[in-house]
C-alpha cells in the first residue's frame, strides 16, 4: 500500500492530498520524532503528545487511550500543549475516540491545550468547537513514562486510515468530500489486497 495518497496537508486552499506516493517504509524514514507519555492522576490518566501525531502513531495512541478508558470511571486528558502538527489520521483518531467515550454529564476525553495551540492544530479542521478543552493538564500522581507507540501492519494501519477519515467525513464541513474520498480508496484498495 503506498500512502501518499491518503495523506492531507493543510494550505491556504484547505486540506488537499500529498503530491505523489510514498511507500511505507519511505515515510517512516522521512517523519519526525515523537514521544508519547502517560501518567495516573486522581481522575484517571494524562497522555501528552510532543513532536507530531501523524498516521503512523495515530493506530499505537488510540489504541493506549480507549484501554484507559475501558473503565468506566476513567477519564483521559489528551495534552496537544508540546503537539506540532496532527495529521487527518490523528485528528480523525481523537474525533473517534471522543465520540466513542462522550456521555451525556460525564466528560471522559478532554483536550489540554491552550487558545493558541488550539489555533495551530485543529482551527483548519474545523475541529475547535467539538472536543473538551482544558487550559492546564491534571496533576500526575508519581511520574509519566515515555511508552512506545508502535506502527502496526499494513491492513490494520488501512482500516485505521479508512475509519479515521471516514469519521471526520462524517462531520460534514467544507473538507468532508475530500475525507471521504480517502476513506473510499482506502477501502477499495483494501479490498484488492
Amino acid at each position: 500500500m503506498t500512502l501518499g495518497r491518503h495523506l492531507l496537508t493543510h494550505t491556504t486552499r484547505g486540506w488537499v492530498p500529498v503530491a505523489g506516493s510514498l511507500s511505507a517504509e519511505a515515510f517512516i524514514a522521512m517523519s519526525t520524532e515523537s514521544r508519547f507519555t502517560i501518567g495516573r492522576t486522581t481522575n484517571g490518566y494524562l497522555i501528552g503528545i510532543q513532536g507530531r501525531g501523524t498516521l503512523l502513531e495515530s493506530p499505537g495512541f488510540y489504541k493506549l487511550a480507549d484501554d484507559c478508558l475501558h473503565n468506566e470511571d476513567a477519564s483521559v486528558a489528551i495534552d496537544l500543549s508540546a503537539c506540532e502538527y496532527l495529521d487527518s489520521t490523528f485528528l480523525g483518531s481523537l474525533v473517534t475516540l471522543h465520540r466513542k467515550h462522550r456521555h451525556p454529564g460525564h466528560v471522559r476525553v478532554q483536550i489540554v491545550a491552550s487558545p493558541h495551540v488550539r489555533q495551530n492544530l485543529l482551527h483548519v479542521s474545523h475541529l475547535e468547537g467539538l472536543f473538551d478543552f482544558i487550559t492546564l493538564p491534571p496533576q500526575v500522581v508519581g511520574n509519566a513514562i515515555e511508552v512506545n507507540v508502535t506502527v502496526p501492519d499494513r491492513r490494520v494501519l488501512g482500516q485505521h486510515i479508512a475509519e479515521s477519515h471516514r469519521c471526520l467525513a462524517e462531520l460534514g464541513g467544507p473538507e468532508a468530500v475530500v475525507f471521504d474520498r480517502i476513506a473510499q480508496h482506502v477501502s477499495d484498495e483494501l479490498a484488492r489486497e
